[in-house]
């Protein structure tokens, strides 16, 4: 990956880390509400399968640092919105974290492998 593109990874998944951040933290009017009863476990997961894979691709960070920093980053948000009246801390929500992080380690060995096999490809 080029210098251009990595950067431009980077300032994205950074941006990303800002709205996640931003859209935990925000107080809300009203009490969260979803389409469907476990909807906010389904955007935890999501938000944490990006963040993983953003910065995964993104930044030479080990594998094991990755998921130890979103892992108390996810911890960190449901700290502190406890503190915030309209917003609600969960245990299950971090476990959708913890869930979104392995999807997105999932994500990542395959897109390894995928790349890896590409690459032997041209060699040949």
């Amino acid at each position: 990956m080029d210098q251009k593109t990595r950067s431009a990874g980077r300032c994205f998944s950074l941006v990303v880390l800002a709205a996640v951040t931003l859209i935990a933290l925000f107080p809300s009017g009203d009490p969260p509400s979803s389409t469907f009863r476990w909807g906010d476990k389904i955007e935890h997961f999501m938000a944490f399968g990006v963040l993983t894979s953003l910065f995964g691709i993104f930044w030479a960070l080990p594998r094991i640092r990755l998921v130890v920093q979103l892992f108390f980053y996810g911890l960190g948000i449901e700290l502190v919105q406890l503190f915030i009246p309209s917003r609600v801390a969960s245990t299950l929500d971090l476990l959708a974290d913890v869930a979104g992080i392995l999807f997105g380690l999932a994500f990542l060995f395959l897109l390894h492998r995928i790349t890896l096999q590409t690459e032997i490809k041209a060699v040949e």
